[in-house]
């Protein structure tokens, strides 16, 4: 089993396989938004309170997320990243 890197340059050796994949699903599944909660002033009015706000956006539980994921069908797409449920349970 072989693996050509970004150089052109063939990797035969299965631990250095491994990093170059962990290496490549991280950088390809990694956020470009820096500071993504913050949005522009776009002159609209507030509609919730910045304390319903904060409880929609704070980060959720280890548990919680994994409760929901797990009671999606594996293979169903929730959204259009090309990755079903059963992709996440699995990692």
């Amino acid at each position: 089993m072989k693996l050509q890197d970004d150089c052109g340059i063939w990797i035969d050796d299965h631990k250095m396989i491994a990093e170059k994949f962990i290496s490549d699903y991280k950088q390809w599944l990694k956020s470009t938004h820096y500071n993504a909660r913050v949005l522009p002033n776009l002159g609209l009015s507030k509609i919730i309170s910045d304390l319903d706000n904060n409880k929609l956006i704070k980060l959720q539980n280890l548990e919680g997320v994994k409760t929901v994921l797990f009671s999606i069908y594996s293979n169903k797409t929730p959204r259009p990243d090309g990755f079903g449920a059963g992709f996440f349970k699995n990692y």
